[in-house]
């Protein structure tokens, strides 16, 4: 097989594949790429340790191995992983990426549904996908019908409990079940289970009377594709290798379409426990443990060695992250150099740590560092304010980066993000930040109830300090060289100040890692 474009030519003989896709992986890279593709294989992939591009070597390998790149499903979480995949693969195996099936779930949902959907009671192929304000809409007169009123709080709570139903595979008929045996939900129609199934019922109704779907229902209605024959056999048929990306972040429905698509031993599915941020919004990390149980024969090979930050980095968040109990245990090493140690600031009040940083970063400018090489994370959008201003009181071109640049639901993946190759500070929050890494970062606010964030009932503080601490990992493994953890001793909240204490997560990093700025 040759491919042309510019792209590296394969050929599918050992030789080639050798000095080709091999060279410079290491041996546990080596072995995903290689030894287990007709296996079902579970990648544990710590931050940094190069997971795209073994993802996209896998691909090319299969493809160089002789098989169809028809025969190819690709998962990733994001669609800027998604368009960073479709560049890698290409870079190796050329204009043949482009009949490889990769995405996200939603937008491989939608071009399979567009197949399959008029075998779906109440729906066509032509169907429509609603973005949430349209089905903010049709909720509305569903709750004029039902409860008489319909204000934007009450619309938001139900869409989101709605979406939260779906994600789990409860329907609007098992709901009342599912309320008594989760009686803790923290929501008040709960109290009447009935009334939040009959607006979720009808809800159901009018989307497929109008002939639409919201996106939980791309993943929902591919499920139930997949129940009817002629859809279940086109799938097994055609995709003998399905790899998935970051899935510690899949919620029940997409483990669920993941089973139901996988008919042969041929499951490479990634992820991080340690990275699993998005609990609050479905992602079940148990995923990962259920997928050995349902696949005992499973291989499990675990990629430890950081490629992006310093040693003192990996070593600081190697000892954070080792306080949590849910997770699949791991210890990243790196071989580059030891860096500096991680600088913790103390200020006054927040105006002192908005100009600490600010400063700091003028000076980083003045030493050859360009501004695009660094960023600000905070855990809530709050919190950027101040930056914003004291950068911008001195002139210092500065971007502010919304969560909807790594949004999970876009329907085009073809989407270019060239956001982060404009030479400006990025002000961002940690959940913002995933997947990528700059060359310095600021994370601030780590004061207790600011970060880690208290908004959780008791009997859920186990589990909430454990998610809190892995959004800290995250964020400390963006770095790759100069890493500043910084604090206020006060912080104006709701017109009064406030006393802060630290945050407890800043006593988990050995202070022999640390220097006091």
């Amino acid at each position: 097989m040759h491919t042309q474009r510019g792209a590296v030519t394969l050929v599918a003989d050992a030789g080639n594949i050798q000095n080709v896709l091999l060279k410079d992986l290491n041996d546990q890279q080596r072995q995903c790429v290689t030894h287990t593709y007709l296996n079902n294989t579970l990648c544990i992939a710590g931050a940094g340790t190069g997971k795209t591009r073994v993802i996209a070597k896998r691909i090319a390998f299969i493809v160089a191995m002789g098989h169809s790149t028809d025969s190819i499903l690709a998962v990733t979480f994001t669609t800027k992983g998604a368009s960073e995949l479709k560049e890698r693969v290409a870079s190796y195996i050329g204009s043949d990426a482009n009949m490889i099936l990769m995405g996200t779930f939603h937008s491989i949902c939608l071009k399979l549904l567009r197949q399959f959907a008029y075998l779906l009671d109440g729906y066509t192929n032509q169907f429509n996908v609603f973005n949430p304000g349209n089905c903010k809409l049709v909720l509305e007169d569903v709750l004029l019908d039902t409860i008489k009123y319909a204000d934007p709080r009450t619309i938001n709570t139900y869409i989101n409990q709605i979406s939260l139903m779906k994600n789990k595979l409860i329907t609007p008929d098992h709901y009342d079940s599912y309320v008594a045996d989760n009686l803790e939900v923290n929501f008040t129609a709960h109290k009447n289970g009935k009334l939040l199934a009959r607006v979720y019922r009808d809800y159901e109704s009018s989307m497929r009377r109008q002939n639409v779907m919201d996106y939980d229902d791309l993943i929902i209605n591919m499920i139930r594709a997949l129940d009817i024959p002629v859809v279940y056999d086109y799938c097994r048929d055609r995709f003998k290798f399905l790899l998935i990306d970051e899935s510690q972040d899949t919620n029940a429905a997409q483990f669920k379409l993941i089973e139901k698509m996988s008919g042969f031993n041929n499951i490479f599915l990634v992820g991080d426990t340690d990275q699993c941020i998005y609990e609050w919004r479905g992602a079940r990390m148990e995923n990962m443990f259920d997928f050995l149980k349902k696949y005992p024969d499973a291989i499990t090979i675990k990629l430890e060695q950081n490629y992006r930050s310093t040693k003192t980095i990996v070593k600081a968040s190697n000892t954070l992250i080792k306080n949590n109990r849910n997770r699949f245990d791991k210890t990243c090493f790196t071989e580059n150099s030891t860096g500096e140690r991680i600088n913790l600031h103390t200020a006054t009040n927040s105006f002192n740590e908005a100009e600490f940083v600010v400063n700091e970063i003028r000076k980083l400018a003045n030493t050859g560092y360009e501004y695009k090489d660094i960023a600000v994370l905070y855990r809530v959008n709050a919190l950027g304010s101040l930056f914003e201003n004291e950068l911008a009181s001195k002139r210092i071109p500065h971007s502010v980066i919304s969560e909807s640049c790594s949004d999970t639901i876009d329907l085009n993946d073809s989407v270019k993000y060239s956001v982060d190759n404009d030479n400006t500070v990025k002000l961002q929050t940690v959940h913002s930040a995933k997947g990528l890494e700059y060359k310095i970062v600021f994370v601030i606010g780590l004061e207790e109830n600011t970060f880690p964030c208290y908004n959780i009932d008791e009997k859920d503080a186990a589990a909430h300090m454990e998610e809190e601490r892995r959004l800290l990992y995250v964020a400390i493994t963006r770095c790759q060289e100069k890493l500043y953890l910084t604090r206020a001793c006060k912080r104006m909240v709701a017109g009064a100040w406030r006393i802060l204490k630290p945050s407890p997560f800043l006593a988990e990093i050995p202070h022999v890692l640390l220097r006091f700025v």
